[in-house]
């Protein structure tokens, strides 16, 4: 039964991370916990290494 409630809950968190959409991305170094699991923000902060690391070779 508890696997159930953890695999139910585990879906529901994964869909949720999957489906958040920000207009306005938080501050770099600013602590936000939805950093770790929002795949928006996961994009946009690889973008934004990508980006520095071409402009400082």
């Amino acid at each position: 039964m508890g696997a159930v409630i953890f695999g139910i809950t585990a879906l529901m968190f994964k869909l949720s991370a999957e489906r958040e959409y920000r207009d306005k991305f938080p501050e770099e170094g600013r602590f936000f916990p939805s950093r770790y699991w929002s795949k928006q923000i996961i994009e946009h902060e690889r973008q934004i290494k990508v980006r520095k690391d071409a402009e400082n070779p």
